[in-house]
């Protein structure tokens, strides 16, 4: 008979802890499937696994931090001005702004609360593609941005 949660193959069937409920906030692989609380599939509606949309963590084990995860869409944080491009929010998509997408783009920093807003493929790295549509976006008192900037 398996005994739960201890760790040891009770039964000699060359599993541990099988058969088990997986505890999603001991920092335990309860169940024996070697995925640990909310990396396990148990625990993915557990309310302990929720992510916390500005700590750099990936909290729901779903591969997304923060606000990559659309669940934390509605967070203040992870809301981009509008456009998107225009990072400072006043108004127009200048040098400024330019600014900010290089300091991301050079450093790396897309996973960054900073940073969010210059990924706007979402795609985990600041780089041409989003420089490409923050140009479209781009603007002035004689330069209308492009109609479809976002």
């Amino acid at each position: 008979v398996e005994v739960c949660n201890n760790g040891i193959d009770d039964n000699g069937d060359c599993q541990v802890d099988e058969g088990c409920t997986e505890i999603c906030d001991n920092g335990i692989d309860d169940d024996g499937n070697s995925l640990t609380d909310c990396a396990d599939p148990q625990c993915t509606a557990s309310p302990l696994c929720s992510e916390i949309c500005d700590n750099g963590i990936d909290d729901n084990a779903n591969s997304l931090v923060d606000c990559y995860d659309p669940i934390c869409d509605p967070f203040p944080a992870c809301q981009c001005h509008d456009p998107v491009a225009d990072s400072d929010g006043d108004g127009d998509v200048d040098m400024i702004d330019f600014a900010g997408w290089q300091r991301c783009h050079i450093v790396a920093a897309a996973f960054s609360q900073a940073c969010i807003c210059f990924d706007q493929d979402r795609d985990g790295d600041v780089d041409e593609l989003d420089l490409t549509r923050l140009i479209n976006c781009a603007n002035g008192p004689s330069v209308p941005a492009d109609p479809g900037c976002d």
